[in-house]
């Protein structure tokens, strides 16, 4: 933690190969804001800003090519890893398997109107006849559709489909995906899944994080054992339909087992 003109600046660096090379990117970022020290000015702000991006981006043999902040539990492959994050919960980057989140599918204007008059269909049957329209619109396209405890969960194939695409922000605007994380695919160029229910649903305490405290490891330890006790009996999403051709792959496999996707009947957590 570093204070510069009353404002403080944290400043942490990873890496997926080894400490030594995670405390030399913390070195290269020292100095940076060691240059910035000497001459802050706003417009320089964005430099400093961008002196980090550079250093963080930097790849290294072998990497996994995604900036993911958080301790990597699995490697499935070289498109797949599955890592905990801040709140505990375990999550599948991937940037070969598309997968989408949606918290609502309100009407639009001419539907609103017709409402008036005739029963409005619910969001998630907007939702399946948007999807049904995409693969109608775009053949080769598959989705799977998914209720989550707050929302749908969407598992696209198509061509020419990743995470900072034209085709994402087309398809996020079209099936209203979450603005933010869309906004976090395409920073992190790869798509994220919780596999796991949230703990906070499950009413488990916050997850030791190793700032913390020096006995952190240890409650971490402990959290994570009680976590997956109460784990057992829920899902966290469920499968609704699929659409469009077969969409199977290894990834997808992991996920509708992990998260009891394929389980009738369990609570959504």
């Amino acid at each position: 933690m570093h204070s510069i003109g009353g404002v403080e600046y944290r400043l942490r660096a990873y890496s997926f190969r080894s400490m030594a090379e995670a405390r030399e990117r913390m070195e290269l970022k020292v100095r940076a804001l060691g240059r910035f020290r000497s001459a802050a000015t706003a417009e320089n702000v964005e430099a400093l800003r961008a002196e980090m991006r550079r250093i963080d981006e930097q790849p290294a043999a072998g990497e996994y090519d995604v900036v993911a902040l958080e301790p990597i539990l699995s490697r499935m492959d070289e498109h797949n890893i599955i890592t905990r994050n801040h709140y505990g919960a375990e999550v599948l980057n991937s940037d070969d398997t598309c997968f989408l989140d949606v918290d609502a599918f309100g009407p639009g204007f001419a539907e609103r109107v017709l409402g008036l008059f005739f029963r409005r269909r619910s969001d998630e049957e907007r939702l399946l006849h948007a999807v049904q329209r995409l693969c109608a619109d775009s053949p080769g396209t598959a989705v799977r559709v998914y209720r989550t405890a707050r929302g749908w969960r969407l598992i696209v194939a198509a061509a020419g489909l990743a995470p900072d695409s034209p085709l994402m922000r087309e398809l996020s605007a079209r099936l209203h995906v979450d603005p933010m994380y869309a906004g976090l695919c395409r920073r992190q160029r790869c798509w994220r899944a919780r596999l796991t229910p949230k703990p906070v649903r499950l009413g488990m305490p916050g997850f030791p994080r190793a700032g913390d405290s020096e006995s952190a490891a240890a409650a971490a330890a402990d959290w994570v054992e009680l976590y997956a006790e109460k784990c057992r009996g829920v899902a966290t999403c469920r499968l609704l339909d699929t659409f469009g051709s077969r969409l199977d792959s290894p990834a997808i496999t992991l996920h509708d087992s992990t998260t009891r996707a394929l389980i009738p009947d369990l609570p959504l957590k």
